[in-house]
């Protein structure tokens, strides 16, 4: 049986997604037919009863090509992404060719951006930015390089990659840049890039400058982007200076896109004098068709005016008086963790199905400098353990969404109106993820080996924490892919392992005691090695 899929708009989905959100997306979707390859297929159990699967090598050596070209209009769906719901249901963001290609256009134009532009991709298929790494670099004959999952969260293979093939774009969120910058700085090498794009996230006032001062172009350009999902990728731009101004809080967003407009409006929908805080609106040619399925979110987030379709951000910002835009974060339940958009709504749906659960509230916490999502549960049973919450939730949520912090009680904290105090309960998360045992670290480890006394310190100093166990989890202490470059560029120079530990490692041997027993066994090795 052939299939014919010219003109067909796609839906990308992660592999990582658990199962049940796949089957979610697929019936939110009306996802027919699935195309991947035989070891996906197999290793994914893609295989969810009315979906066709496609192998897409058979599907190519038996392929006979088209009679003749099919017609597509500009305003015929190009492609669905799918975001968090606040109902535990996907929301599929429905954008038109035109609506995508004024994006791209435009910044292909402002940057140059041609035939000799190598792009390497570090974000994920079902993660927006890829539209433009696919889509934008070979629309202009450029060369595309793809990670696998081996490298596409390892720094050092990134800059392998970006040398051994001469990279000029970077597109990312900027916690994956500053993670790639950290490790150029730590291998006391320069980058070759050309253009860098950062959005998705709060962009660090330092990180533009570091990459200037390691960048091997005297050109070289970060550019600060923004928007939404809805809007077709980005729908601003700031090129960001190589001196920030001392009276920037933060980066801001900067202007709006070629055929994309900004409106700052309060909650009657009034637009805002400048610098008065409000809701971002966005306008234009980027903004999407629709969520796919959802006529009733639709009707509530997008709207025409004066010929224009405007899309409700759900952002705060205000303009300054030269016109440029400051993002001045979220007005509601939905944020952003490295990059990701979740809503916190769809986390506490998903546990709300657990019948042990009675109530819950997910948080966003700051512990020891990380963003991370806490979780405050109401249950009935004793048996409702975090590991136990932890394996459920696995298995229908993507580990970016999956809570770090949990405090699990048997009676509701509420406000006078009879609601969850999320306030309260938030501060209540917070006090019990800092809480740190104080045991003496020497009764608790008696025999502690060389290698473990040296990672602990290391540990304290670079996650600023004064009581560190050997068995203690690095990402349970607040460690981060950062902190996690920083630590195993100093662990090489000082046992001289040339490189032999990679981040990697700590993600494998996350504890003191794992990772010191890795350390020692590299070691033997090299001194083998040398004799």
């Amino acid at each position: 049986m052939e299939y014919f899929f010219s003109g067909a708009a796609y839906v990308a989905v992660g592999i990582n997604q658990p199962s049940e959100r796949r089957t979610k997306i697929y019936e939110q979707i009306g996802i027919k037919f699935v195309i991947s390859e035989n070891k996906t297929i197999e290793n994914c159990k893609l295989d969810t009863g009315e979906v066709s699967l496609i192998d897409l090598d058979k599907a190519i050596d038996k392929s006979l090509g088209l009679d003749k070209p099919i017609e597509v209009s500009p305003f015929d769906s190009a492609y669905i992404i799918m975001t968090s719901g606040t109902t535990g249901v996907p929301k599929g963001v429905e954008i038109m060719h035109t609506s995508a290609i004024n994006t791209i256009n435009d910044l292909n134009e402002k940057y140059s951006i041609n035939s000799n532009d190598t792009l390497l991709m570090v974000s994920a298929i079902d993660f927006d930015l890829s539209v433009y790494d696919i889509f934008g670099i070979l629309g202009v004959g450029g060369t595309l390089i793809t990670t696998n999952e081996d490298n596409y969260r390892n720094p050092d293979e990134w800059i392998r990659i970006i040398e051994k093939y001469k990279v000029s774009v970077w597109d990312s969120v900027p916690i994956l840049f500053d993670m790639l910058v950290t490790m150029a700085e730590s291998e006391k090498k320069n980058l070759p890039l050309r253009i860098v794009m950062l959005s998705g996230d709060w962009i660090a006032k330092d990180l533009p400058g570091r990459f200037y001062k390691i960048s091997e172009k005297e050109n070289s350009i970060v550019v600060a982007m923004g928007g939404a999902t809805e809007a077709s990728i980005w729908s601003n731009y700031l090129n960001v200076p190589r001196q920030i101004p001392k009276d920037w809080i933060s980066i801001p967003y900067g202007r709006p896109l070629k055929n994309q407009v900004y409106r700052v409006v309060d909650e009657l929908g009034r637009i805002c004098p400048n610098y008065v805080k409000g809701e971002l609106l966005i306008g234009g040619v980027g903004v999407a068709k629709c969520y796919h399925g959802d006529e009733e979110l639709t009707n509530r987030k997008y709207f025409e005016e004066d010929g224009l379709r405007w899309y409700r951000t759900g952002d705060n910002g205000r303009f300054w008086n030269d016109g440029t835009i400051e993002f001045l974060g979220r007005k509601d339940t939905q944020v952003k963790i490295k990059g990701h958009r979740i809503e916190l709504g769809e986390v506490e749906s998903v546990l709300k199905g657990f019948p042990d659960i009675i109530d819950c509230c997910a948080s966003v916490i700051n512990c020891h400098n990380s963003m991370k999502i806490g979780l405050y549960i109401v249950c009935n049973s004793n048996n409702s353990n975090i590991n136990n919450l932890k394996e459920r939730l696995d298995r229908i949520l993507p580990r970016f969404m999956i809570p770090e912090e949990y405090y699990i009680c048997n009676s509701r904290k509420i406000t006078k109106n009879g609601k969850l105090d999320r306030e309260e309960i938030k501060k209540i998360i917070v006090n019990e993820s800092l809480k740190v045992e104080k045991v003496v670290q020497n009764n608790l480890n008696p025999k502690l080996t060389d290698t473990e006394v040296y990672l602990i310190n290391l540990f304290k100093n670079k996650l600023s924490i004064t009581d560190i166990r050997v068995e203690d989890n690095f990402f349970k202490l607040g460690g981060d892919s950062l902190a996690a470059i920083s630590i195993i560029s100093e662990i090489n120079s000082d046992f001289m392992l040339k490189e032999k530990i990679s981040i990697n490692k700590i993600f494998k041997f996350p504890t003191i005691k794992q990772l010191s027993k890795e350390i020692d066994t590299l070691i033997q090795d090299v001194e083998i090695y040398e004799i």
